[in-house]
């Protein structure tokens, strides 16, 4: 006999006396439907309810005996914590615990956060050097992203690096690094953008 139906049949009483919750109600309900044994323990119930009626009209449990019978009835969660330990393989127990132990570094790891570390917008961004122009450009906070692509297509540019802890991007033209007059050209052409806070070449 299981431990559902021990408990399913334990609830037969409170079911005859329709002091049930709706969710426990349609527990035994279809418990019933497949349960000759509960079945002829309900027939039983209501003959003893019907006998009990007829000398105490009107007796139901208590709330606090409800309660209290539906506190012994339901495992507790450490109980449970507990037979499903037992049950489960060893290896299956390690693997679970070895999981645990990473995702808690992991969330050591975002609640704790890297150090700041502060940042001018002339400091030289940890990209690979390249050989191209490069501005360093501070994009408002709601700019959206379609709006980003337009601005970076509209000077032919790609983001090679950020955004920093302050928000600072680094992108690339299609152009020489020698060529700073352009480069100055278009920082200012995308500075003048309403969703840019800051465009400037880089120092070289």
């Amino acid at each position: 006999m299981t431990t559902d139906h021990e408990r399913l049949t334990e609830l037969l009483p409170w079911y005859v006396n329709a002091t049930l919750s709706e969710e426990e109600t349609a527990l035994v309900e279809a418990h019933l439907g497949s349960c000759d044994l509960c079945r002829g323990e309900m027939g039983r119930l209501q003959e003893l309810s019907a006998a009990t009626a007829a000398e105490a009209p009107g007796w139901t449990p208590s709330p606090a005996h409800f309660n209290r019978v539906l506190r012994n009835l339901t495992p507790s969660l450490w109980q449970r914590l507990r037979a499903w330990t037992a049950a489960t393989p060893r290896p299956v127990r390690f693997a679970f615990a070895f999981q645990g132990a990473a995702v808690l570094a992991l969330l050591a790891v975002v609640l704790v956060g890297r150090p700041h570390v502060y940042e001018t917008l002339s400091r030289q961004p940890a990209a690979a050097a390249s050989q191209r122009a490069r501005l360093h450009v501070l994009f408002a906070p709601d700019l959206t992203e379609s709006g980003l692509r337009e601005i970076l297509q509209s000077a032919g540019a790609i983001i090679v690096d950020g955004p920093t802890d302050s928000g600072l991007y680094t992108i690339e033209l299609p152009l020489a690094a020698s060529d700073v007059a352009r480069a100055g050209e278009i920082a200012s052409r995308i500075a003048s953008q309403p969703k840019v806070r800051f465009a400037a070449p880089v120092a070289r």
